[in-house]
């Protein structure tokens, strides 16, 4: 239960948003999936929540060559979008796979999930596999950040007291994708992740999650040499109540293993 007096902001616009963020203990609400049961815990405190439900965020444009996701656009319009599905395909399968269910997936938001950062989420090892920006403002700026800078550790990312994400920029994928996961049950975090893209020079890449604090990407891999490849990328591994870092760092080679025999097959 959330026990403190809380000011409850709606703005309509993205320019009334961003002023708000300028007071004191401000909190950002898209989906709330994470947010409010934070909130209900006693692990986030705040005195005033921005809801963004009404700030026009929440579509999903084509930008020539790259997909704009408005940061209040849940899981469930991706899967669902024509032009997420054929531009990038990638997205669309992610979101259409999130753990938790319909519940989780009409509510829960791309842009959410990026700044929560959790390292066994989906969304961060995809945003980087496909090369995503995330678009920020404050009341005085705007910028954008690739999504492999944006993640900065376990739960901590380059978004400032004073910004939040309007959308996410994800340029339309070239030739075919896998992605695989490992968890323990349906309604359970990913274990570890993994993405085969094809990178911007043509050559194949790998991107893990779940296995260090924030997303291993491996830019041209060799699938005669995956496990060495993987083995010399990995960092600190991360541990959580669901798994140890031994764990998800032997899970790795096997599940990169996999995705890009799949990739190939999809291929053929």
């Amino acid at each position: 239960m959330i026990r403190t007096a809380l000011r409850f902001h709606a703005p309509a616009s993205l320019g009334e948003a961003t002023r708000l963020l300028d007071e004191d203990a401000v909190a950002v609400l898209g989906g709330g999936t994470m947010l409010i049961p934070l909130m209900s815990r006693g692990k986030r405190c705040c005195q005033s929540v921005i809801d963004l439900g009404r700030a026009g965020l929440d579509g999903i444009e084509d930008g020539s060559d790259e997909l704009i996701v408005g940061a209040r656009t849940s899981y469930t319009a991706l899967a669902a979008s024509p032009l997420c599905r054929a531009r990038v395909p990638l997205l669309a399968e992610m979101a259409a796979g999130i753990t938790g269910g319909a519940q989780i997936r009409n509510q829960g938001t791309l842009a959410g999930s990026a700044c929560y950062a959790n390292p066994g989420s989906d969304a961060p090892a995809v945003l980087v596999a496909l090369d995503a920006r995330l678009r920020l403002h404050s009341s005085s700026a705007t910028r954008e950040i690739a999504a492999a800078d944006f993640f900065r550790d376990a739960f901590s990312t380059a978004l400032a007291a004073n910004e939040l994400v309007s959308h996410i920029i994800v340029p339309y994928q070239r030739g075919q994708h896998a992605y695989q996961k490992v968890k323990f049950c349906e309604g359970s975090w990913p274990i570890v992740t993994a993405a085969a893209t094809v990178a911007a020079s043509g050559t194949r890449s790998l991107t893990l999650g779940g296995v260090c604090a924030t997303p291993i990407h491996i830019p041209d891999i060799d699938s005669h040499h995956v496990d060495e490849q993987v083995s010399h990328s990995l960092r600190a591994l991360w541990s959580d109540e669901l798994a140890p870092g031994s764990y998800r760092g032997a899970l790795a080679p096997g599940l990169a293993r996999r995705v890009l025999a799949r990739q190939e097959e999809q291929g053929s």
